[in-house]
């Protein structure tokens, strides 16, 4: 569904403002009355948005809640569909792009937490006002990375990041916080994958304790980042066996909102019904299958079907993939002529190999 088929409507169902302006207001008798009036009532009111009719049918209003909806089952849909047909799908760290907005402003945040707990830490008696706050979100941290089965861990952890005790501890300046932070890695220690013995093993080697913190909670994101993807191959096969008909169920519940159809579909299936001498068209069958080879010479000018939106990076790419080994094929079928490549097959394959490496990074632009 395009983001733009959405416009913002008020609880009238008009385009327009919802409140009068403020300098009616305060220039009409009861002005304060008629504010406070006008205020409650529309607290009490959904925003609305109406989703445009494309095949002559009234429009459809929705609210915020049921947008969120909508745009829920895609999500989860794609995700279905990719851990499905996808058997190296696993979940990466998120990192914003550099130089983006939206990376300088985690840079200044996370560099403002850490010097203000190094502030607090050297204070002369020390504070631990942020060192509490920390210590509690590692305690959060710990469930995530460790199996809900191994409750005595989780029962030890809770008795030694008990809150109230560390409060306790910070007030009477007793709080041990490189006692805590060897506590926090040999449990990492104990419960980490493979994978991250080394990267727990170096945090004992960090002496400023700061730092020590700040690459635990790195080290613990990897951490919880692991447990998510050894979960994820527990239920791969279960997904695999139940997202045909996951699938359907989400896109029949998108269909109860969006029902004017999919145009870009409609016309990438009427191109692709032919009709022969006898002006007799193609069976479904035959349709189906031009349809999907057009698909390996897509012209990109032309708007993608939307059924298959959720595959349109991967099945371009497949079409780049085909044209690479028919030019390869054309290739070594021209050169067979010499005798040197037609009568020896390692030459052959060494050419293919050759023109497969000059062809990788061509594209469909001409």
């Amino acid at each position: 569904m395009p983001a733009d088929s959405i416009s913002r409507m008020d609880s009238n169902g008009s385009g327009g403002e919802a409140n009068p302006p403020e300098s009616l207001l305060g220039t009409s008798p009861g002005a304060s009355s008629l504010r406070s009036r006008t205020e409650s009532e529309s607290s009490d009111k959904l925003a609305r948005f109406v989703l445009p009719s494309m095949d002559g049918s009234p429009p459809k209003v929705l609210t915020l809640n049921e947008v969120g909806d909508v745009l829920k089952n895609i999500q989860n849909m794609e995700l279905v569909h990719e851990i499905a047909i996808n058997p190296e799908f696993k979940f990466e760290p998120y990192e914003p792009p550099e130089n983006s907005l939206e990376r300088r402003i985690k840079d200044i945040m996370h560099k403002a937490f850490w010097d203000v707990l190094r502030g607090e830490l050297n204070e002369n008696p020390p504070r631990y006002d942020y060192a509490l706050q920390l210590l509690a979100e590692i305690k959060d941290c710990f469930p995530q990375i460790i199996s809900q089965n191994n409750t005595r861990a989780l029962q030890h952890i809770n008795e030694i990041l008990d809150i109230d005790v560390l409060k306790q501890q910070a007030e009477e300046g007793v709080l041990d916080f490189r006692a805590y932070a060897n506590f926090v890695i040999q449990i990492m220690a104990k419960s980490c994958a493979p994978a991250r013995d080394e990267m727990v093993r170096q945090l004992t080697e960090i002496t400023d304790v700061v730092d020590t913190f700040k690459n635990i909670l790195e080290t613990m994101a990897l951490m919880k980042l692991d447990m998510v993807n050894c979960l994820l191959d527990f239920a791969r096969n279960d997904i695999m066996a139940n997202s045909v008909e996951y699938e359907k169920k989400k896109f029949k519940e998108y269909l109860e909102y969006y029902k004017f159809g999919f145009p870009a579909t409609e016309n990438w299936l009427k191109n692709s019904c032919a009709h022969d001498v006898n002006n007799v068209p193609s069976t479904p069958e035959q349709t189906i299958s031009n349809a999907y080879m057009q698909l390996m010479d897509w012209d990109e000018s032309m708007e993608f079907p939307e059924v298959l939106s959720v595959d349109k990076e991967r099945i371009l790419k497949l079409g780049q993939r085909a044209k690479r080994i028919c030019t390869c094929a054309a290739v070594i079928s021209i050169c067979s002529g010499v005798p040197i490549i037609s009568q020896r097959t390692e030459n052959r394959v060494a050419l293919a190999k050759q023109i497969e490496i000059i062809l990788q990074g061509t594209t469909n632009k001409k």
